[in-house]
């Protein structure tokens, strides 16, 4: 038996012992040469992998969405293939109980419990048009599945996992996830299978969730580009105002969530921001209550429509959109809800600080210098405020951008910027909250770096606690200010959360 010490990654070490890379079982050589694609679980958590094995037996594994370093190995013991994992100076051993040419499971084993594992031989990629046969939405009694590609990915979105994950294939029509989902797809019957380790297969039929409209809307002088998503799954039929974040973004980096809402039985409309894609105005100078008459002007045209109550429309946004969505639920009557993901419970002067301490932090400088960061950025906006930037404030950001040019800045000069409208930046959003008539949902992922949650959760049971409003403040563990977990992956149940969220308060079948 020979063994070969594979090169650390970022992820793990493993060492691989094969006697010439393949087994004997049920009289048929099996060989572990190739890529396969799996993971194991203990103790609630799944560990995902890529495992590669070369035609000199040379092993490659990353493991991209683990979040601490591993140590491993992978053996023959008495002709069955072992794998023992260092985990924090506990030993893990991953048994196989069975083995064939396509898929390797069993079950992996620690000092404190046991769980299963399982690899999947990894097919050729599928090229673009062979995805495009498996496109669609797919829907049981319970929830939808959305197959789609993206940036040059094919992934999905399961309801039964809450996640949204590339499919990697693994035989003609057969796909896996890093959910451990296993998705078969039927084109003859316009369906697709959804299977999981000791769980009932689930199956779901095609079907056409929506139908888009193309509109135009005016607020003020501007003109609103917009794309209404008109949702065919019931006749009770609710909408929100999908409201985009900060920056010059236009409606295309949010259609996944109209779709999704669509497909839930919530109509929505989606509108590039003013100044962006196909709407006119200015996106560089723009205050936060015109970006609320924007967010006005949609609602008041779901009013109008005749297959929607105008007592089941609300606002929904993340970030500065969730900002926008509280203002603008502060300024309309009857509107149903309002969804505020990440979205800033503070000033803008308040925020900025915030987002460029932590960004001074995560760059590692001494604690000192990222405090001197936040320090200059109040007195920045302050002397802003006044008209006047001091010569003295500049020479102390050129002497810290000399020393850490990494650091986010202001500008290093007396004058003053454009792009920054001086009314947005004492605008507190707390101050909006008790006066938003209607059911108010929070979402915070813990680890934003970019918005403060401790803060913004803080300011809403401050504004709210005291007051009869119908809150609730869902925080998702180590997501970021996306929403997103380590390894790229959206932290689960947040459009579900918002769409089961929406549906309780509207009363939807």
């Amino acid at each position: 038996m020979s063994c070969r010490r594979l090169n650390k990654t970022a992820w793990a070490l493993f060492i691989l012992c094969l006697p010439g890379n393949s087994i004997q079982t049920k009289s048929q050589e099996i060989s572990l040469k190739g890529d396969w694609i799996g993971h194991y679980e203990l103790l609630g958590t799944k560990y995902f992998s890529f495992l590669s094995i070369d035609l000199e037996g040379n092993v490659s594994i990353r493991s991209p969405h683990d979040v601490e370093e591993l140590n491993a190995e992978l053996f023959l013991e008495q002709a069955v293939p072992l794998i023992g994992i260092a985990k924090r100076g506990k030993t893990l051993l991953l048994r196989p109980t069975d083995i064939d040419q396509n898929k390797v499971k069993g079950r992996v084993i620690s000092s404190e419990a046991e769980g299963e594992f399982v690899f999947f031989k990894r097919a050729v990629r599928l090229p673009l048009n062979k995805q495009h046969q498996y496109l669609g939405y797919y829907k049981t009694k319970n929830g939808i599945f959305k197959v789609w590609n993206r940036y040059d990915t094919f992934r999905v979105y399961s309801y039964l996992t809450q996640t949204i994950s590339p499919l990697y294939a693994i035989s003609d029509g057969r796909f896996y996830t890093d959910e451990g989902e296993v998705i078969e797809f039927d084109l003859e019957d316009s369906s697709l299978t959804w299977s999981y380790p000791n769980q009932a297969k689930v199956k779901a039929e095609r079907f056409t969730p929506y139908e888009i409209e193309e509109i135009s809307l005016k607020s003020g002088v501007v003109t609103l580009a917009c794309s209404y998503y008109s949702s065919k799954v019931t006749e009770d039929v609710s909408a929100v105002v999908l409201l985009p974040g900060g920056g010059n973004l236009d409606r295309e980096n949010y259609r996944l969530e109209a779709e999704i809402f669509g497909a839930n039985g919530i109509s929505s409309i989606l509108c590039d921001k003013r100044g962006t894609g196909k709407s006119t105005g200015n996106s560089v100078n723009v205050k936060f209550t015109e970006l609320v008459n924007d967010a006005i002007a949609q609602y008041e045209y779901l009013k109008k429509r005749v297959d929607i109550s105008n007592r089941k429309i609300g606002f929904r946004g993340p970030s500065q959109g969730g900002r926008i969505a509280i203002m603008a639920g502060a300024n309309v009557e009857n509107e149903a809800f309002v969804i505020a993901t990440s979205a800033p419970i503070m000033t803008m002067k308040e925020g900025q600080i915030y987002a460029n301490l932590e960004y001074a932090r995560n760059l590692g400088v001494p604690e000192t210098i990222a405090v001197e960061v936040a320090y200059i950025w109040s007195q920045y906006y302050d002397q802003f405020l006044t008209g006047v930037i001091k010569e003295e404030l500049v020479e102390k950001v050129n002497a810290v951008r000399n020393r850490y040019p990494s650091l986010h800045l202001p500008p290093g000069t007396t004058r003053l910027p454009a792009g920054i409208e001086s009314v947005n930046i004492l605008d507190d959003t707390s101050t909006y909250l008790s006066k938003v008539n209607a059911p108010i949902l929070f979402q915070y992922g813990a680890n934003d770096d970019r918005v403060s949650p401790r803060g913004s959760i803080s300011k809403i049971n401050e504004a709210l606690s005291q007051t009869e409003s119908d809150f609730l403040i869902l925080e998702y563990k180590n997501a970021n200010h996306s929403l997103m977990l380590p390894g790229f992956k959206i932290a689960s149940g947040i459009f579900m959360d918002q769409i089961k969220w929406i549906k309780q308060k509207v009363d939807i079948e």
